[in-house]
């Protein structure tokens, strides 16, 4: 068994993504990943004795407490969003609870910061091409509706055989 949990963690530290184990009863962190590390530039060793160390960091500190306190009782799977500040930038993540056995339970996260930024942008350039659909069409409507105010004078013109009005 021993092998195996060794093996486990080797494939969890080699992730791009971060693993967090915690004790169900005192939910104390168990073991975090390297990816973790490297993320928070806190190790390892020092999240296992102070958590703190990245609840201080996390911008949704209540919603995270209550979801690890829900997992933990319900032994059941859940999803959400967690975003960080680390070192003046916000970092979002895709947040994934799991139980492991009837002691424990993960925590996976997956850094979706490039998709949020990705979706501002849109959302940015959306409302900038809104604004210029607007302006475009209030610019061009009115010199467009004086033309055709003019057309509409000579055609009556022509019409009514008035050609020196309608030169």
């Amino acid at each position: 068994m021993k092998e195996i949990k060794d093996y486990f963690k080797i494939i969890l530290d080699s992730s791009q993504e971060i693993f967090l184990i915690y004790e169900k009863k005192t939910l104390k962190i168990l073991y975090a990943n390297q990816r973790l590390e490297e993320v928070f530039q806190i190790p390892a060793h020092s999240i296992y004795e102070k958590p703190d160390l990245i609840y201080e960091k996390m911008i949704e500190k209540n919603t995270f407490q209550s979801y690890l306190e829900q997992i933990s009782q319900k032994n059941q799977s859940s999803d959400f969003s967690l975003s960080f500040n680390l070192s003046q930038k916000i970092i979002y993540f895709k947040a994934f609870f799991f139980p492991i056995d009837s002691e424990s339970i993960g925590l996976r996260l997956t850094d979706v910061s490039e998709i949020k930024m990705t979706e501002q942008k849109l959302f940015e350039s959306e409302k900038a091409r809104s604004r210029l659909n607007y302006l475009i069409g209030h610019d061009l409507k009115n010199p467009l509706v004086g033309i055709k105010g003019l057309s509409d004078f000579i055609h009556s013109d022509l019409k009514n055989n008035n050609l020196q009005e309608a030169e």
